[in-house]
């Protein structure tokens, strides 16, 4: 895996999903429909 930076991927209101992505360098990237 390459380095990998703040990069979340929300999407639209129509798929209401949530997820955390766990960074290699210890940052949490939460991601939810409420984050667009």
């Amino acid at each position: 895996m390459t380095e990998i930076s703040a990069i979340t991927i929300c999407p639209g209101s129509e798929v209401t999903m949530n997820f955390t992505l766990s960074l290699p360098d210890g940052t949490v990237a939460d991601c939810t429909d409420e984050n667009v």
